[in-house]
Protein backbone atom coordinates (compact mmCIF):
# COMPACT_ATOMS: atom_id res chain seq x y z
CA UNK A 1 0.00 0.00 0.00
CA UNK A 2 1.40 3.35 -0.99
CA UNK A 3 0.79 7.05 -0.49
CA UNK A 4 -2.05 8.25 -2.69
CA UNK A 5 -1.18 11.20 -4.92
CA UNK A 6 -3.45 13.38 -6.98
CA UNK A 7 -5.25 11.54 -9.77
CA UNK A 8 -7.91 14.11 -10.58
CA UNK A 9 -10.49 16.43 -9.08
CA UNK A 10 -13.32 13.91 -9.16
CA UNK A 11 -11.29 11.21 -7.42
CA UNK A 12 -9.90 13.50 -4.74
CA UNK A 13 -13.33 14.91 -3.94
CA UNK A 14 -14.70 11.40 -3.88
CA UNK A 15 -12.13 10.01 -1.45
CA UNK A 16 -12.55 12.95 0.91
CA UNK A 17 -16.19 12.08 1.56
CA UNK A 18 -16.07 8.29 1.74
CA UNK A 19 -16.91 7.95 5.48
CA UNK A 20 -20.38 9.52 5.12
CA UNK A 21 -21.43 7.43 2.14
CA UNK A 22 -22.39 4.40 4.20
CA UNK A 23 -25.57 6.22 5.21
CA UNK A 24 -28.77 5.36 3.40
CA UNK A 25 -30.87 8.02 1.75
CA UNK A 26 -33.68 8.75 -0.66
CA UNK A 27 -33.37 7.69 -4.28
CA UNK A 28 -32.21 10.78 -6.15
CA UNK A 29 -31.92 9.20 -9.59
CA UNK A 30 -31.53 5.98 -11.54
CA UNK A 31 -29.02 5.37 -14.33
CA UNK A 32 -30.15 2.38 -16.38
CA UNK A 33 -32.08 1.29 -13.29
CA UNK A 34 -29.17 1.58 -10.84
CA UNK A 35 -30.17 3.72 -7.85
CA UNK A 36 -28.18 6.72 -6.62
CA UNK A 37 -29.14 8.35 -3.30
CA UNK A 38 -29.30 11.97 -2.18
CA UNK A 39 -26.71 11.32 0.57
CA UNK A 40 -24.09 10.68 -2.12
CA UNK A 41 -24.75 14.08 -3.69
CA UNK A 42 -24.79 15.82 -0.31
CA UNK A 43 -21.46 14.33 0.70
CA UNK A 44 -19.96 15.12 -2.70
CA UNK A 45 -21.12 18.73 -2.61
CA UNK A 46 -20.01 19.35 1.00
CA UNK A 47 -16.32 18.93 0.03
CA UNK A 48 -16.52 20.35 -3.49
CA UNK A 49 -14.15 23.16 -4.55
CA UNK A 50 -17.03 24.79 -6.47
CA UNK A 51 -19.33 24.76 -3.44
CA UNK A 52 -18.88 28.46 -2.71
CA UNK A 53 -20.11 29.57 -6.13
CA UNK A 54 -22.74 27.00 -7.09
CA UNK A 55 -26.04 25.84 -5.62
CA UNK A 56 -26.49 22.11 -4.90
CA UNK A 57 -28.96 21.93 -7.76
CA UNK A 58 -26.38 23.35 -10.20
CA UNK A 59 -23.64 21.17 -8.77
CA UNK A 60 -25.90 18.21 -9.46
CA UNK A 61 -24.77 18.44 -13.11
CA UNK A 62 -21.16 17.79 -12.03
CA UNK A 63 -22.30 14.85 -9.93
CA UNK A 64 -24.48 13.45 -12.72
CA UNK A 65 -21.57 13.70 -15.15
CA UNK A 66 -19.40 11.75 -12.72
CA UNK A 67 -22.00 9.00 -12.38
CA UNK A 68 -22.48 8.79 -16.15
CA UNK A 69 -18.73 8.44 -16.69
CA UNK A 70 -18.68 5.56 -14.21
CA UNK A 71 -21.61 3.88 -15.99
CA UNK A 72 -19.89 4.32 -19.36
CA UNK A 73 -16.60 2.89 -18.08
CA UNK A 74 -18.42 -0.11 -16.60
CA UNK A 75 -20.30 -0.69 -19.85
CA UNK A 76 -16.93 -1.00 -21.63
CA UNK A 77 -15.65 -3.47 -19.06
CA UNK A 78 -12.74 -1.35 -17.87
CA UNK A 79 -13.16 -2.66 -14.30
CA UNK A 80 -12.13 -6.13 -15.56
CA UNK A 81 -8.83 -5.03 -17.13
CA UNK A 82 -5.63 -6.21 -15.34
CA UNK A 83 -4.15 -2.69 -15.21
CA UNK A 84 -7.34 -1.29 -13.69
CA UNK A 85 -7.49 -4.11 -11.13
CA UNK A 86 -3.90 -3.41 -10.11
CA UNK A 87 -4.53 0.31 -9.68
CA UNK A 88 -7.75 -0.34 -7.78
CA UNK A 89 -5.99 -2.78 -5.46
CA UNK A 90 -3.35 -0.18 -4.56
CA UNK A 91 -5.85 2.64 -4.03
CA UNK A 92 -8.30 0.53 -2.05
CA UNK A 93 -5.49 -0.64 0.23
CA UNK A 94 -4.48 2.97 0.85
CA UNK A 95 -8.04 3.97 1.70
CA UNK A 96 -8.51 0.95 3.98
CA UNK A 97 -5.39 1.67 6.02
CA UNK A 98 -7.33 3.32 8.86
CA UNK A 99 -9.30 0.08 9.38
CA UNK A 100 -6.62 -2.43 8.33
CA UNK A 101 -4.15 -1.16 10.95
CA UNK A 102 -4.96 -0.56 14.61
CA UNK A 103 -3.62 2.98 14.74
CA UNK A 104 -3.88 3.35 18.50
CA UNK A 105 -1.43 0.45 18.92
CA UNK A 106 0.93 1.48 16.10
CA UNK A 107 3.20 3.90 17.97
CA UNK A 108 3.70 1.45 20.85
CA UNK A 109 4.65 -1.21 18.31
CA UNK A 110 7.15 1.13 16.67
CA UNK A 111 8.64 2.04 20.08
CA UNK A 112 9.09 -1.65 20.82
CA UNK A 113 10.76 -2.25 17.44
CA UNK A 114 13.06 0.73 17.99
CA UNK A 115 14.14 -0.42 21.45
CA UNK A 116 14.91 -3.91 20.15
CA UNK A 117 17.09 -2.52 17.37
CA UNK A 118 18.38 0.59 19.18
CA UNK A 119 22.03 -0.42 19.47
CA UNK A 120 22.22 -1.30 15.79
CA UNK A 121 20.31 1.79 14.69
CA UNK A 122 22.55 4.16 16.65
CA UNK A 123 25.87 2.76 15.47
CA UNK A 124 25.32 2.20 11.75
CA UNK A 125 25.70 4.75 8.98
CA UNK A 126 22.40 6.39 8.06
CA UNK A 127 21.58 8.20 4.84
CA UNK A 128 18.85 10.72 4.17
CA UNK A 129 17.53 10.20 0.66
CA UNK A 130 14.96 11.52 -1.73
CA UNK A 131 13.62 8.64 -3.75
CA UNK A 132 11.31 7.56 -6.54
CA UNK A 133 10.39 3.87 -6.56
CA UNK A 134 8.34 1.86 -9.04
CA UNK A 135 7.61 -1.59 -7.52
CA UNK A 136 7.74 -4.55 -9.92
CA UNK A 137 6.70 -8.16 -9.56
CA UNK A 138 9.41 -10.67 -8.69
CA UNK A 139 9.60 -11.97 -12.26
CA UNK A 140 8.23 -9.19 -14.49
CA UNK A 141 7.34 -9.85 -18.11
CA UNK A 142 9.54 -8.13 -20.66
CA UNK A 143 6.71 -5.73 -21.59
CA UNK A 144 6.31 -4.69 -17.93
CA UNK A 145 10.07 -4.25 -17.56
CA UNK A 146 10.35 -2.19 -20.76
CA UNK A 147 7.46 0.04 -19.70
CA UNK A 148 9.05 0.61 -16.28
CA UNK A 149 12.42 1.41 -17.84
CA UNK A 150 10.83 3.92 -20.23
CA UNK A 151 8.92 5.67 -17.45
CA UNK A 152 11.92 5.89 -15.11
CA UNK A 153 14.22 7.09 -17.90
CA UNK A 154 11.70 9.86 -18.61
CA UNK A 155 11.55 10.67 -14.89
CA UNK A 156 15.35 10.87 -14.68
CA UNK A 157 15.48 13.41 -17.54
CA UNK A 158 12.72 15.46 -15.86
CA UNK A 159 14.67 15.47 -12.56
CA UNK A 160 17.77 16.66 -14.38
CA UNK A 161 15.68 19.52 -15.77
CA UNK A 162 14.53 20.69 -12.34
CA UNK A 163 11.29 18.79 -11.66
CA UNK A 164 10.86 17.56 -8.07
CA UNK A 165 10.32 13.96 -7.00
CA UNK A 166 6.81 14.69 -5.71
CA UNK A 167 5.86 16.50 -8.95
CA UNK A 168 6.95 13.44 -10.91
CA UNK A 169 4.82 11.17 -8.76
CA UNK A 170 1.80 13.40 -9.39
CA UNK A 171 2.50 13.37 -13.14
CA UNK A 172 2.69 9.58 -13.45
CA UNK A 173 0.34 8.33 -10.71
CA UNK A 174 -2.67 7.95 -13.05
CA UNK A 175 -0.54 5.52 -15.08
CA UNK A 176 1.21 3.87 -12.13
CA UNK A 177 -0.60 4.35 -8.78
CA UNK A 178 2.02 2.13 -7.10
CA UNK A 179 4.72 4.71 -7.88
CA UNK A 180 5.92 6.35 -4.67
CA UNK A 181 8.32 9.09 -3.64
CA UNK A 182 9.48 10.61 -0.40
CA UNK A 183 12.34 11.72 1.81
CA UNK A 184 13.58 9.42 4.56
CA UNK A 185 16.49 8.55 6.86
CA UNK A 186 17.51 4.89 6.37
CA UNK A 187 20.36 2.70 7.71
CA UNK A 188 22.62 1.45 4.94
CA UNK A 189 22.91 -1.93 6.64
CA UNK A 190 19.17 -2.49 6.43
CA UNK A 191 18.80 -1.83 2.70
CA UNK A 192 18.83 -4.30 -0.16
CA UNK A 193 22.42 -4.59 -1.48
CA UNK A 194 21.69 -2.84 -4.79
CA UNK A 195 20.29 0.23 -3.03
CA UNK A 196 22.92 0.28 -0.27
CA UNK A 197 25.76 0.07 -2.81
CA UNK A 198 24.32 2.86 -4.93
CA UNK A 199 23.93 5.19 -1.92
CA UNK A 200 27.35 4.27 -0.54
CA UNK A 201 29.00 5.54 -3.73
CA UNK A 202 26.69 8.48 -4.46
CA UNK A 203 27.84 12.05 -3.82
CA UNK A 204 25.51 14.34 -1.88
CA UNK A 205 22.99 16.16 -4.07
CA UNK A 206 23.50 13.88 -7.07
CA UNK A 207 20.53 12.08 -8.68
CA UNK A 208 21.24 8.46 -9.58
CA UNK A 209 20.34 6.93 -12.90
CA UNK A 210 17.42 4.45 -12.74
CA UNK A 211 18.50 1.08 -11.34
CA UNK A 212 16.93 -2.25 -10.40
CA UNK A 213 16.62 -4.02 -7.07
CA UNK A 214 14.56 -7.08 -6.04
CA UNK A 215 11.64 -4.78 -5.21
CA UNK A 216 11.55 -2.71 -8.41
CA UNK A 217 13.20 0.28 -10.07
CA UNK A 218 14.59 3.27 -8.20
CA UNK A 219 15.98 6.75 -8.64
CA UNK A 220 17.59 8.27 -5.55
CA UNK A 221 19.23 11.50 -4.49
CA UNK A 222 21.55 11.47 -1.47
CA UNK A 223 20.79 14.43 0.79
CA UNK A 224 22.83 13.70 3.93
CA UNK A 225 24.92 11.01 5.65
CA UNK A 226 25.32 10.56 9.44
CA UNK A 227 26.00 7.95 12.11
CA UNK A 228 22.95 6.86 14.10
CA UNK A 229 19.43 8.33 14.25
CA UNK A 230 16.92 8.68 17.08
CA UNK A 231 13.33 7.42 17.22
CA UNK A 232 11.88 10.55 15.57
CA UNK A 233 14.05 10.03 12.50
CA UNK A 234 13.44 6.29 12.32
CA UNK A 235 9.64 6.56 12.60
CA UNK A 236 9.01 6.99 8.81
CA UNK A 237 11.27 4.01 8.11
CA UNK A 238 9.41 1.86 10.63
CA UNK A 239 6.12 2.96 9.10
CA UNK A 240 7.34 2.06 5.60
CA UNK A 241 8.50 -1.31 6.93
CA UNK A 242 5.04 -1.89 8.39
CA UNK A 243 3.45 -1.04 5.02
CA UNK A 244 5.69 -3.53 3.21
CA UNK A 245 5.30 -6.34 5.75
CA UNK A 246 1.70 -5.99 6.87
CA UNK A 247 1.08 -9.70 7.16
CA UNK A 248 3.86 -9.93 9.74
CA UNK A 249 2.80 -6.97 11.90
CA UNK A 250 0.87 -7.67 15.12
CA UNK A 251 -1.18 -4.45 14.95
CA UNK A 252 -2.96 -5.63 11.80
CA UNK A 253 -6.66 -6.46 11.51
CA UNK A 254 -5.85 -9.90 10.06
CA UNK A 255 -9.35 -10.85 8.84
CA UNK A 256 -9.92 -7.58 7.01
CA UNK A 257 -6.40 -7.56 5.58
CA UNK A 258 -6.79 -11.09 4.23
CA UNK A 259 -10.13 -10.17 2.65
CA UNK A 260 -8.53 -7.17 0.94
CA UNK A 261 -5.51 -9.19 -0.16
CA UNK A 262 -7.71 -11.94 -1.65
CA UNK A 263 -10.03 -9.47 -3.39
CA UNK A 264 -12.98 -10.69 -1.34
CA UNK A 265 -16.39 -9.02 -1.45
CA UNK A 266 -17.22 -9.97 2.13
CA UNK A 267 -16.81 -6.68 4.01
CA UNK A 268 -18.80 -4.63 6.54
CA UNK A 269 -21.21 -2.15 4.93
CA UNK A 270 -18.99 0.88 5.65
CA UNK A 271 -16.01 -0.81 4.01
CA UNK A 272 -18.11 -1.88 1.03
CA UNK A 273 -19.10 1.76 0.54
CA UNK A 274 -15.48 2.88 0.67
CA UNK A 275 -14.39 0.33 -1.91
CA UNK A 276 -17.30 1.11 -4.24
CA UNK A 277 -16.43 4.79 -4.26
CA UNK A 278 -12.72 4.17 -4.74
CA UNK A 279 -13.61 2.00 -7.73
CA UNK A 280 -16.01 4.60 -9.14
CA UNK A 281 -13.49 7.41 -8.68
CA UNK A 282 -10.81 5.45 -10.50
CA UNK A 283 -13.23 4.57 -13.32
CA UNK A 284 -14.11 8.25 -13.72
CA UNK A 285 -10.41 9.17 -13.77
CA UNK A 286 -9.83 6.56 -16.50
CA UNK A 287 -12.76 7.97 -18.48
CA UNK A 288 -11.35 11.51 -18.20
CA UNK A 289 -7.91 10.36 -19.33
CA UNK A 290 -9.18 8.37 -22.31
CA UNK A 291 -12.39 10.03 -23.49
CA UNK A 292 -12.85 13.34 -21.69
CA UNK A 293 -11.97 16.80 -22.91
CA UNK A 294 -11.35 18.14 -19.38
CA UNK A 295 -9.75 21.58 -18.93
CA UNK A 296 -6.58 20.59 -20.76
CA UNK A 297 -8.40 20.83 -24.07
CA UNK A 298 -6.69 22.87 -26.77
CA UNK A 299 -9.36 24.75 -28.74
CA UNK A 300 -8.86 24.95 -32.49
CA UNK A 301 -7.96 28.37 -33.97
CA UNK A 302 -10.95 30.69 -33.84
CA UNK A 303 -13.08 28.54 -31.51
CA UNK A 304 -12.60 30.69 -28.40
CA UNK A 305 -13.19 33.86 -30.39
CA UNK A 306 -16.40 32.46 -31.87
CA UNK A 307 -17.57 31.26 -28.47
CA UNK A 308 -16.95 34.72 -27.02
CA UNK A 309 -18.88 36.44 -29.81
CA UNK A 310 -21.85 34.09 -29.35
CA UNK A 311 -21.95 34.71 -25.59
CA UNK A 312 -20.57 38.25 -25.39
CA UNK A 313 -23.49 39.57 -23.36
CA UNK A 314 -22.62 37.11 -20.58
CA UNK A 315 -19.33 38.91 -20.00
CA UNK A 316 -20.78 42.40 -19.56
CA UNK A 317 -19.44 44.34 -16.57
CA UNK A 318 -21.34 46.00 -13.77
CA UNK A 319 -18.51 48.55 -13.39
CA UNK A 320 -16.39 50.27 -16.08
CA UNK A 321 -12.86 49.05 -16.83
CA UNK A 322 -9.75 50.62 -18.31
CA UNK A 323 -7.73 48.65 -20.85
CA UNK A 324 -4.14 49.75 -21.34
CA UNK A 325 -1.20 50.58 -19.11
CA UNK A 326 -0.17 52.62 -16.10
CA UNK A 327 3.25 54.08 -16.98
CA UNK A 328 5.70 55.68 -14.54
CA UNK A 329 8.47 57.72 -16.17
CA UNK A 330 10.87 60.61 -15.48
CA UNK A 331 8.88 63.68 -16.56
CA UNK A 332 6.29 65.11 -18.97
CA UNK A 333 8.81 65.22 -21.85
CA UNK A 334 9.59 61.52 -21.40
CA UNK A 335 5.85 60.77 -21.27
CA UNK A 336 5.31 62.53 -24.58
CA UNK A 337 8.03 60.49 -26.28
CA UNK A 338 6.76 57.23 -24.80
CA UNK A 339 3.18 57.93 -25.95
CA UNK A 340 4.39 58.65 -29.47
CA UNK A 341 6.43 55.45 -29.52
CA UNK A 342 3.65 53.18 -28.24
CA UNK A 343 0.35 54.55 -29.50
CA UNK A 344 0.35 52.63 -32.81
CA UNK A 345 1.66 49.36 -31.36
CA UNK A 346 -0.42 46.53 -29.84
CA UNK A 347 -0.61 46.53 -26.05
CA UNK A 348 1.19 43.18 -25.86
CA UNK A 349 4.38 44.75 -27.30
CA UNK A 350 4.60 47.89 -25.17
CA UNK A 351 6.81 46.55 -22.38
CA UNK A 352 9.24 44.84 -24.77
CA UNK A 353 9.57 47.93 -26.98
CA UNK A 354 10.22 50.27 -24.05
CA UNK A 355 12.84 47.92 -22.61
CA UNK A 356 14.68 47.92 -25.94
CA UNK A 357 14.42 51.69 -26.37
CA UNK A 358 15.66 52.35 -22.83
CA UNK A 359 18.97 50.67 -23.71
CA UNK A 360 19.46 53.18 -26.50
CA UNK A 361 18.05 56.27 -24.76
CA UNK A 362 17.47 56.63 -21.00
CA UNK A 363 14.48 58.92 -21.60
CA UNK A 364 12.48 55.74 -22.29
CA UNK A 365 13.30 54.31 -18.88
CA UNK A 366 9.89 53.54 -17.37
CA UNK A 367 7.83 51.04 -15.39
CA UNK A 368 4.61 49.64 -16.88
CA UNK A 369 1.63 47.80 -15.49
CA UNK A 370 -0.56 46.56 -18.33
CA UNK A 371 -3.94 44.86 -18.43
CA UNK A 372 -7.58 45.42 -17.54
CA UNK A 373 -8.29 47.63 -14.54
CA UNK A 374 -11.71 47.81 -12.91
CA UNK A 375 -12.61 51.16 -11.41
CA UNK A 376 -11.76 51.17 -7.72
CA UNK A 377 -8.90 48.66 -8.05
CA UNK A 378 -5.95 50.87 -9.00
CA UNK A 379 -5.47 54.42 -7.63
CA UNK A 380 -3.54 55.61 -10.72
CA UNK A 381 -6.26 54.41 -13.09
CA UNK A 382 -8.99 55.82 -10.85
CA UNK A 383 -7.44 59.29 -10.85
CA UNK A 384 -6.07 59.50 -14.41
CA UNK A 385 -8.67 57.52 -16.37
CA UNK A 386 -11.85 57.93 -14.28
CA UNK A 387 -11.06 61.29 -12.57
CA UNK A 388 -11.68 60.14 -9.02
CA UNK A 389 -9.56 59.46 -5.94
CA UNK A 390 -5.86 60.24 -5.51
CA UNK A 391 -2.49 58.52 -5.54
CA UNK A 392 1.04 58.82 -4.22
CA UNK A 393 3.72 59.49 -6.88
CA UNK A 394 6.21 56.74 -7.69
CA UNK A 395 9.36 57.24 -5.59
CA UNK A 396 11.88 56.95 -8.46
CA UNK A 397 9.76 57.78 -11.52
CA UNK A 398 7.55 60.66 -10.38
CA UNK A 399 5.56 61.32 -13.57
CA UNK A 400 2.68 58.88 -14.10
CA UNK A 401 0.21 58.67 -16.96
CA UNK A 402 -2.15 56.09 -18.44
CA UNK A 403 -2.33 54.99 -22.05
CA UNK A 404 -5.32 53.07 -23.37
CA UNK A 405 -9.10 53.43 -23.28
CA UNK A 406 -12.10 53.07 -21.03
CA UNK A 407 -14.47 50.16 -21.60
CA UNK A 408 -17.88 50.83 -20.11
CA UNK A 409 -20.08 47.92 -21.23
CA UNK A 410 -17.75 44.95 -21.41
CA UNK A 411 -14.63 43.40 -22.93
CA UNK A 412 -13.68 44.10 -26.54
CA UNK A 413 -12.22 40.68 -27.32
CA UNK A 414 -12.00 37.27 -25.74
CA UNK A 415 -8.39 37.84 -24.61
CA UNK A 416 -9.74 40.50 -22.20
CA UNK A 417 -11.50 37.75 -20.23
CA UNK A 418 -9.54 34.73 -21.44
CA UNK A 419 -9.70 32.69 -18.21
CA UNK A 420 -13.48 33.07 -17.94
CA UNK A 421 -14.03 32.29 -21.64
CA UNK A 422 -11.78 29.23 -21.46
CA UNK A 423 -13.57 27.93 -18.36
CA UNK A 424 -17.00 28.44 -19.93
CA UNK A 425 -15.87 26.91 -23.23
CA UNK A 426 -14.65 23.78 -21.43
CA UNK A 427 -17.90 23.60 -19.48
CA UNK A 428 -19.79 23.76 -22.78
CA UNK A 429 -17.70 20.86 -24.09
CA UNK A 430 -18.56 18.91 -20.95
CA UNK A 431 -22.24 19.66 -21.45
CA UNK A 432 -21.94 18.10 -24.91
CA UNK A 433 -20.35 15.03 -23.34
CA UNK A 434 -23.14 14.82 -20.75
CA UNK A 435 -25.79 15.00 -23.48
CA UNK A 436 -24.06 12.21 -25.40
CA UNK A 437 -23.96 10.04 -22.27
CA UNK A 438 -27.60 10.83 -21.47
CA UNK A 439 -28.51 9.52 -24.90
CA UNK A 440 -26.54 6.35 -24.18
CA UNK A 441 -28.02 5.65 -20.75
CA UNK A 442 -31.55 5.97 -19.40
CA UNK A 443 -31.45 8.66 -16.69
CA UNK A 444 -34.41 9.13 -14.33
CA UNK A 445 -34.12 12.08 -11.91
CA UNK A 446 -36.41 12.55 -8.91
CA UNK A 447 -36.81 16.34 -8.98
CA UNK A 448 -38.72 16.38 -5.68
CA UNK A 449 -35.77 14.75 -3.88
CA UNK A 450 -33.26 17.00 -5.66
CA UNK A 451 -35.06 20.09 -4.34
CA UNK A 452 -34.64 18.86 -0.76
CA UNK A 453 -30.94 18.02 -0.93
CA UNK A 454 -29.19 19.27 2.22
CA UNK A 455 -25.83 20.69 1.24
CA UNK A 456 -24.96 22.79 4.28
CA UNK A 457 -21.68 20.96 4.84
CA UNK A 458 -22.94 19.22 7.98
CA UNK A 459 -22.44 15.72 6.62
Amino acid sequence: MFVLRKIGLSLLALLAVVPSLAETGKVLMRIDGKEVTDTELEAYYSRSPVRSRETPQRYFNHFLFFKLKVADALSMGWDTLPEFKQQYHVLSGEMLKPVLVKRQEMKAFFQHQYQEEKSRLLTNTWVRTEFLTLPLSQHPAKAEEDQAQSLMDSAYVALQNGMTFSELTSRYVSQKPQLKSGTMWMPLVGLVPELAERLQNLDEGVVSRPFYSPVGMHIVRLLDRKDGRDFRDTYPMLQAYCDRRLDGVPVLNEDLYQAWKDGSSDYPASVESTLQWVRDGLLAAWWDARLGTDKHIQPKPGELENYFKEHKEEYAWDLPHFKGAVIHCQNRKAASKIKKKLKKLPLSEWEKVLSQEAIRDSVYHAELETGLFQIGKNPYVDKLAFKCGSYLPHAELPYTFVLGKRLKKGPEEYQDVLDAVMTDYCEAQKESEILALKRKFKVEINQDVLKTVNCDGSN
